[in-house]
C-alpha cells in the first residue's frame, strides 16, 4: 500500500516535539499495511526507547 498521507521534515519535527524521543535524523513512510499511513523513525537517542 502507498503511504497515504505525506508529510515533510518540519511537520514530522513539530510532531516529534511533543515526546522525548530526540532529535530527528530521518524518517521514511512503511508500504506495508492495508488502511492506514505509518513511518519508521530514527533520532538521535540512543537509550533504546527505555
Amino acid at each position: 500500500m502507498p503511504v497515504y498521507t505525506a508529510i515533510d521534515t518540519g511537520e514530522m519535527e513539530g510532531f516529534l516535539s511533543g515526546y522525548s524521543v530526540g532529535t530527528q535524523c530521518d524518517f521514511e513512510g512503511i508500504s506495508d499495511g492495508i488502511e492506514n499511513t505509518r513511518y519508521f523513525v530514527n533520532t538521535d537517542n540512543d537509550d533504546g526507547g527505555s
